[in-house]
């Protein structure tokens, strides 16, 4: 189903940037070629079930004519009562850090470097490490819009709460060592007559060893501006990992809203 789903998200992206006529500009930023965007989102469910979830970003981007990087860290905590009537605990928090260098050597095609730390309270993951490189083409390339599409390849290491992971087919080896060709896109639109804007950033891994072996995380959001550098967020995070430890569903969605704030861009 995830895969399925990425494959049609994909498809349309492509399909899109095909119909597309603006003219591609090198995203050049001149003197101020460093952005940063914080948010803070979460939300609140009260009465027979009760919950709470909240999520803090930060992106830090550079961008000049040839070459710059993105780098995103996520932190997610999620409390629930481990009773009814009981008061609300922490049981879980997730921690992610993606690192994505890039250089381009033409208009559109570009080489792109990945590396991620990741742990996950709520997936039993103590610690996952990643790295590897791909080459990519950015379809839509622009001064308010971008999409970029890239494949490679990685090397993983997870290491597990619990040596007992499922399905069948899965060794209980761990931590877990394994190769991965991957495909990875993001893009942003910030309109400069509309306060409407959005983000994302998505991939889809498979181990060539085994194809049955599969990952895909797709983090988005869409901004309303309140003011030049202040919006409200509605945020979406969904993860697919068909190995898990025991007993742990393979697919999480969440959406949490709240408040971000970018680093106002100088007039030209």
């Amino acid at each position: 189903m995830m895969r399925t789903l990425c494959l049609r998200s994909i498809a349309l992206i492509l399909a899109l940037a095909a119909t597309h006529n603006g003219t591609a500009h090198a995203q050049d930023r001149g003197d101020n070629p460093t952005r940063i965007d914080l948010s803070a989102t979460g939300g609140f469910i009260s009465g027979n079930l009760r919950q709470a979830q909240a999520q803090t970003r930060m992106h830090l981007s550079r961008s000049t004519k040839t070459a710059g990087f993105d780098l995103i860290g996520s932190a997610f905590r999620l409390w629930r009562p481990p009773e009814p009537t009981a008061n609300l605990k922490q049981i879980g928090d997730d921690q992610s850090l993606l690192a994505l260098p890039f250089y381009y050597f033409g208009e559109r095609p570009y080489l792109l470097g990945l590396a991620q730390l990741e742990r996950s309270g709520l997936r039993q993951i103590e610690n996952r490490m990643s790295g590897g490189a791909a080459v990519g083409m950015a379809p839509i390339r622009e001064n308010d819009r971008l999409v970029r599409l890239a494949i490679g390849a990685l090397m993983e290491s997870t290491g597990y709460t619990t040596d007992e992971l499922s399905p069948d087919w899965v060794s209980n080896a761990n931590p877990r060592v394994a190769p991965r060709a991957f495909l990875v896109g993001n893009g942003w639109f910030r309109p400069k007559r509309s306060p409407v804007g959005g983000f994302f950033v998505g991939t889809l891994l498979v181990n060539p060893t085994e194809p049955k072996d599969t990952r895909g995380k797709l983090d988005a959001g869409i901004d309303v501006k309140l003011s030049r550098a202040v919006s409200v967020r509605l945020a979406m995070n969904l993860v697919h990992e068909s190995v898990t430890p025991t007993g742990l569903l393979s697919t999480d969605l969440r959406s949490t809203v709240g408040l971000a704030w970018k680093s106002p861009q100088k007039k030209p």
